[in-house]
């Protein structure tokens, strides 16, 4: 066996224990809910001892960060896939919010992401994680809607922040929601007028 092999080969032992204890979370917080997942469960489910998970985690607030932290990627490969399809920069911009509000419906995503996870985590640090994997994602798409005349080209990161915050309010609203469905629909539309607004005040800017 070579030297460089060992360190691989432990690299990848230790990814594939925290990968099961990730995945045993998810699967146990997304049946019973946050508060009633116990460091235990998890250990048991993963097929790990206490010491192994403690090895990779500080706590159960830190599974659940990383938790959140993979299905944050997941979506964001969503969102890709999603506005990729789309070859008009307004059009790509509005399915990706609209894929993501889709994904809310989801009911592990609903759960954990949208409900335990601000509650256990906090709103800062919540809100943090989300905007750390989404605001880039809406930066791009704004500039690509401005480089293409769409939109105005003035304040792109302001807007950016907005629309993100429009985003999560939507999305903690469809999580909470008695009538998920039909609240989406609803947060489906106002995201839709707050595009379109963006693209009229451009015209009016550029037929002055």
């Amino acid at each position: 066996m070579t030297t460089g092999a060992m360190p691989r080969r432990q690299h990848e032992r230790t990814a594939a224990t925290r990968g099961a204890i990730v995945a045993a979370a998810r699967e146990l917080v997304a049946e019973g809910g946050y508060e009633a997942t116990t460091i235990e469960d998890i250990a048991r489910r993963a097929g790990v001892s206490k010491g192994a998970l403690y090895h990779h985690f500080a706590d159960k607030v830190e599974v659940l960060v990383a938790v959140y932290e993979d299905l944050e990627a997941g979506l964001v490969e969503s969102l890709l896939a999603a506005a990729a399809a789309e070859t008009e920069p307004v059009a790509a911009l509005r399915v990706g919010c609209h894929t993501f509000l889709d994904v809310c419906l989801d009911p592990v995503f609903r759960r954990i992401a949208l409900v335990d996870a601000p509650s256990a985590l906090g709103w800062e640090r919540w809100r943090s994680i989300d905007a750390r994997h989404g605001f880039g994602l809406l930066l791009a798409g704004l500039q690509a809607a401005a480089d293409s005349n769409r939109i105005g080209r003035d304040h792109l990161e302001e807007r950016a922040h907005l629309l993100l915050a429009a985003l999560i309010e939507a999305a903690l609203l469809v999580g909470r929601s008695d009538d998920p469905g039909t609240t989406r629909k609803a947060m489906g539309a106002l995201i839709d007028e707050h595009i379109d607004g963006l693209v009229r005040t451009a015209r009016r800017k550029q037929g002055s």
